[in-house]
């Protein structure tokens, strides 16, 4: 359920990207994906299999991808713009 869950919050970030018009560089790609990682393991059981909470977290993952783009400079999505945001994204459950 987890895994799936993650897959799924992963899937939806990389898909605001390109609804955005927005490139992941490998490290972001691979930032994002460890954030996610980190979110979804630190919800409840309950949180995780309710339909929604994981509504929630999809919206919420949209959000996230909004607020990343606001951050960077040009289309691509680069390491830099991700610590810029990173910290400044709480109180975003389940990312905080």
């Amino acid at each position: 359920m987890r895994e799936r869950l993650k897959e799924l919050l992963f899937e939806r970030a990389k898909g605001k990207a390109r609804e955005l018009g927005l490139d992941l560089t490998e490290d972001t790609e691979r930032n994002i994906r460890n954030l996610i990682d980190i979110a979804v393991d630190r919800m409840t059981f309950n949180e995780a299999s309710s339909v929604v909470e994981n509504t929630r977290a999809l919206m919420n993952t949209d959000v996230l991808i909004e607020r990343l783009a606001k951050s960077q400079y040009g289309n691509t999505l680069d390491y830099k713009s991700f610590n810029g945001i990173r910290d400044a994204i709480c109180p975003l459950w389940p990312f905080c």
